[in-house]
């Protein structure tokens, strides 16, 4: 029998953990003008952003924010002796002092970007982007950390989509990186919650800008089910040219004029097509959940926190496989459990009080039952529940605020 040792470097596993899923669509659209375009406003015009439930980041007025503090900024200026690239504007071209977001990251993994947005059209299909850049440079004497951001879709307090953007490495130059994904709205809302969260934990090479959050409605040309088994994370452009150059979203290349008098710039370059878009979720709900019975293995009541899920085979590693779901949404979907862990992380709070996941058995190895120990971390405790599943019954652990 296998046994399972404690993992001292717990969230290490987070920067190379993808969500899984057998089930995904790919949507082709003619997108539209942006209905949504979030740019942080500039020094003149500041536009407010209801950032809520930001346990571990604050917000603060230095243009060089410390761990775990953020800032709306037009530019940064050889910040921490020169560690972090010097970024003369923001991302929208054309915005004269635009602000852009620049995060510190905090020590522990955590939100930093959690808005509602209304006004949306039921039923209809989106295109989410965002653009971000990580603004330490290469060779500052450590080993790099960089971020790997989780971007969320809530609807109804339930997970509608999900994306991660891999590992938005350090670079020479800073560059610019263009995330997206496509979601379709309930039929019964017309709002939602976008979130971000970084996984990575503190350190260095983890600080980055975010800017140009845009929501593209679009009409649906078709739509093509496929299989997809693994998340690629986006390709760097690792060859640098001579000069800095802006490589422009028309395609032509401007060179950015510097806003603030500074010597020894570095222009930021813009990189305008992604060579492989981050998968995006679409999450169903599976006829497991109903045609099996799922018993309730453990009720945990907590303050509000963030709670860390760690799932790991328990016993011998036979095999075993597993689809997790999260308030009947499934976040992981068929995928091998072993001594190394699957991990999650899930926000309880006043506005998502209730949690409810279910482990489904996609088989049960080369020795039934399908067993797990999953470990849950949450506001300083930790509980280790013990869970046998196969194919006429789950698993469900229940999560409520207290």
């Amino acid at each position: 029998m296998a046994t399972i040792k404690k993992i001292s470097t717990l969230f290490l596993a987070l920067q190379s953990l993808y969500f899984t899923t057998l089930l995904a669509q790919q949507i082709n659209c003619n997108y539209y003008t942006p209905l949504v375009h979030i740019d942080f406003g500039n020094t003149g015009q500041s536009k407010q952003i209801n950032l809520s439930y930001l346990y571990n980041y604050k917000k603060t007025n230095s243009q060089c924010p410390d761990d775990g503090y953020f800032t709306f900024t037009p530019y940064t200026n050889h910040c921490f002796n020169g560690n972090w690239h010097t970024l003369p504007q923001d991302h929208t071209l054309g915005d004269n002092n635009g602000n852009m977001m620049l995060v510190n990251a905090a020590t522990n993994p955590g939100i930093f970007f959690n808005t509602s947005i209304t006004g949306l059209t039921a039923g209809s299909t989106y295109q989410l982007a965002a653009w971000f850049v990580n603004i330490c440079k290469n060779g500052s004497g450590c080993s790099p950390t960089p971020p790997n951001i989780l971007i969320t879709v809530f609807c109804n307090g339930k997970i509608l989509a999900s994306f991660e953007t891999g590992n938005i490495d350090q670079s020479n130059y800073p560059i610019w990186k263009k995330y997206e994904g496509i979601f379709t709205l309930p039929t019964n809302t017309n709002k939602l919650l976008l979130q971000m969260k970084d996984l990575t934990i503190g350190g260095c090479g983890n600080d980055f800008a975010l800017d140009d959050i845009e929501l593209k409605p679009c009409l649906v040309k078709s739509i093509v089910p496929t299989q997809i088994a693994t998340t690629q994370p986006i390709k760097t452009i690792t060859t640098q040219p001579k000069l800095p150059k802006v490589i422009a979203e028309n395609k032509a290349l401007q060179k950015l004029e510097p806003n603030i008098n500074t010597t020894n710039k570095i222009e930021p370059i813009i990189e305008k097509k992604q060579l492989n878009i981050p998968k995006i979720f679409f999450l169903p709900t599976n006829s497991v959940l109903t045609n099996r019975e799922n018993l309730i293995v453990k009720r945990i009541k907590m303050p509000p926190t963030t709670v860390t899920v760690d799932l790991y085979d328990n016993g011998e590693i036979d095999g075993d496989t597993v689809s997790v779901y999260h308030n009947s949404v499934c976040i992981k979907n068929g995928i091998g459990i072993s001594a190394k862990p699957i991990s999650f992380n899930i926000v309880v709070n006043a506005t998502h009080p209730h949690h409810e996941i279910i482990l489904v058995a996609i088989n049960e190895g080369s020795i039934p039952p399908n067993t797990s120990l999953m470990i849950v971390t949450a506001a300083g405790k930790r509980y280790e529940v013990f869970i046998s599943a196969d194919n006429k019954k789950n698993a469900k652990l229940i999560f409520d605020l207290e």
